[in-house]
């Protein structure tokens, strides 16, 4: 085969079919992850009786809002909740704690053992324990069964504090 007709075969930045069928297949996969959560909405306002006899799939079949008065009757979702709201409010203000206290001074280029701090972060980040040990010295710092637990844990990331490191040094 000659080079001109390797050329003209090859798909070309601005090709009308790649771009329909690159749109059909992104809009397909956005259908197929968006779809079962459609679904579940729509069963949830639907009538009991419409979504056991199998009658919705796109709309909600029959109005109803039953199922929503039976869950916030009940005390344990909204404690629940509550404590969702607790552990995530507790944990983002630890990790930007941790992480803007971790990451600005490995923003200053004159800080002495800069290069092996970085590199002592890096190790463990690539490299974990596993799930034993890890459980094991939770359970050595008393950590088991204890609602801090879920806050102190993931107080800290070494990613994240890498991240603020670079948005750090971005800044003028």
């Amino acid at each position: 085969m000659s080079k001109i007709n390797k050329k003209k075969h090859r798909i070309h930045e601005g090709n009308p079919i790649a771009t329909v069928l690159i749109y059909a297949v992104c809009i397909l996969a956005a259908l197929i992850c968006v779809y079962p959560m459609w679904y579940v909405f729509c069963m949830s306002l639907s009538d009991a009786w419409a979504v056991e006899a199998r009658k919705v799939w796109f709309y909600p079949v029959g109005f109803s809002i039953h199922g929503y008065k039976v869950i916030t009757a009940k005390v344990d979702m909204w404690r629940a909740y509550g404590n969702t709201i607790i552990y995530v409010i507790g944990s983002v203000l630890m990790m930007l704690t941790t992480c803007l206290l971790a990451g600005y001074p490995l923003t200053v280029k004159s800080m002495i053992g800069r290069k092996p701090i970085t590199t002592f972060f890096l190790i463990p980040m690539y490299f974990g324990a596993g799930l034993i040990p890890t459980f094991l010295r939770y359970q050595s710092y008393g950590f088991v069964d204890n609602p801090l637990t879920l806050i102190i844990t993931h107080g800290f990331s070494i990613w994240y504090m890498i991240l603020t490191r670079t948005y750090l040094l971005s800044i003028p």
